[in-house]
């Protein structure tokens, strides 16, 4: 169920994907896919992930988010990019096993496609 705090969120996160869709020509930053990936380890950090693994699985995807903001500063955008593409499938993976519901899903799913948006963009650059 979402709560009306979450929905601000949602659509804004929906529109940010729809603006790095639209405008490929705005420059986009490095610092922007930061706040992207900070964004999106504190969606995971509080997304209710259920099953007997939920904490195995949070500290998964928050390590694929840890590597993605190191990436970003030591192994390059390439690497940071494989890293969200990483945590997409997870978060694919526990709403298919029904450890993370549809909606939880799709929001944490349109997050990290946002953020593998902007690298793809920086990485364009």
């Amino acid at each position: 169920m979402m709560t009306f705090m979450r929905a601000p969120l949602l659509v804004a996160l929906v529109l940010a994907t729809v603006v790095l869709a639209v405008r490929p020509s705005t420059a986009v930053t490095l610092a922007d896919c930061e706040r992207w990936m900070n964004a999106l380890g504190g969606e995971v950090a509080d997304a209710p992930i259920g099953g007997d693994e939920a904490t195995k699985h949070r500290a998964a995807l928050m390590d694929d988010v840890d590597a993605a903001r190191r990436g970003t500063r030591e192994a390059g955008v390439e690497e940071s990019r494989k890293r969200v593409q990483r945590i997409e499938k997870k978060t694919a993976d526990l709403t298919a096993h029904g450890q993370l519901s549809r909606v939880e899903g799709q929001r944490l799913g349109t997050l990290s496609e946002a953020t593998r948006r902007c690298l793809d963009q920086v990485n364009a650059q």
